[in-house]
């Protein structure tokens, strides 16, 4: 029999969870550890759509080492309704270049101002495709490399089995 019991409450007045993730987990785990969780074993934590910022994505980065944590998101966790192509489309490779449905290079990247990456598409006027990518001049994609980096952790083997087990 499975049971699940509260470890740590973290309560504040904002109106959204970004940012708030390292203080929450930090929090279930130093309560872990004082009820004879050894310190170097890591915990494993899954959060919702909610904690996908800059910030919380970061963090899971920065505390791999103690904290083996999962963030859901928000571009599969909820229905979109736009009928130009997903994310999912686009490649961002390892040297940070970005290239199109129509297996075009884009221009890029360029830093915006919430730390993420951001590409342009080239030639997206003559594109067949375009219909189908952007109903603007050109396409832009905006990244973050944390980002990517979870979405690589969700796709992992048994990552989604692990996310759902905190339901």
């Amino acid at each position: 029999q499975k049971g699940r019991f509260v470890v740590a409450v973290f309560v504040d007045a904002a109106t959204n969870d970004y940012g708030k993730l390292e203080g929450a987990v930090r929090a279930a785990r130093d309560a872990l550890v004082r009820a004879g969780l050894p310190e170097d074993v890591p915990v494993q934590s899954a959060a919702d759509a909610g904690y996908w910022s800059e910030a919380d994505l970061a963090f899971t980065a920065r505390a791999r080492e103690w904290a083996d944590v999962l963030i859901a998101d928000p571009g599969t966790e909820s229905g979109s309704t736009t009928t130009c192509y997903g994310r999912d489309r686009f490649k961002i490779l390892p040297d940070q270049t970005a290239i199109c449905p129509s297996d075009k290079p884009m221009r890029g990247p360029y830093p915006d101002a919430h730390g993420r990456l951001k590409w342009i598409g080239a030639g997206c006027g003559e594109c067949p495709q375009k219909p189908q990518c952007t109903p603007g001049r050109e396409r832009a994609l905006t990244a973050s490399l944390a980002a990517e980096e979870m979405r690589g952790r969700l796709a992992r083997p048994g990552a989604r089995e692990c996310y759902n087990r905190r339901m």
